[in-house]
């Protein structure tokens, strides 16, 4: 496992990643498959949170990866992750902007028919 804790130990992987633009695909909530734009290659990238102390972490099945170093894959995986996170935190917030609409909404029409003038 490869601690994510910020993205210095992250930066050469970064860099190599956004040069090769791997294909990244979301397999299940947190597991991504990386396929190598070189040789065809297929990782499998997973994170994972610790319940007890909140560190993230990232496994990748390259080489690099089982030795828990830094790889490529999973940065590439982690921009695709924290893009996939992003439109989910969005997404909420929408979601309960709109039931808190439709409640004052539903408040207003109540008290026309309480108060018909």
């Amino acid at each position: 496992m490869i601690a994510l804790t910020n993205a210095a130990p992250l930066a050469n992987a970064i860099r190599k990643a956004k040069s090769l633009r791997p294909r990244v695909q979301f397999v299940a909530f947190r597991v991504y498959q990386v396929i190598s734009p070189c040789s065809g290659n297929v990782y499998r990238v997973t994170f994972s949170v610790n319940p007890q102390t909140g560190s993230r972490q990232g496994h990748c099945t390259c080489r690099a990866g089982v030795e828990a170093m830094a790889c490529w894959h999973l940065a590439a995986a982690v921009a695709v992750h924290q893009a996939i996170q992003a439109v989910r935190v969005h997404a909420k917030a929408q979601l309960e902007a709109a039931r808190e609409s439709a409640k004052e909404l539903r408040r207003e029409r109540e008290m026309v028919a309480l108060n018909p003038s």
